[in-house]
């Protein structure tokens, strides 16, 4: 498990398209929980 989980790290440090999806995915979760919040939190 341990080695499975350290080749995907070495294949993100270098691969730039799996850098940018990961990049991406956090920015939408980000903006997706913003979202939540103000819609939840005012009511």
């Amino acid at each position: 498990m341990k080695k499975i989980l350290l080749s995907a790290l070495q294949i993100a440090r270098t691969d730039r398209n799996v850098q940018d999806a990961a990049f991406c995915t956090a920015c939408w979760l980000g903006f997706a929980s913003v979202v939540i919040a103000s819609v939840a939190l005012p009511a």
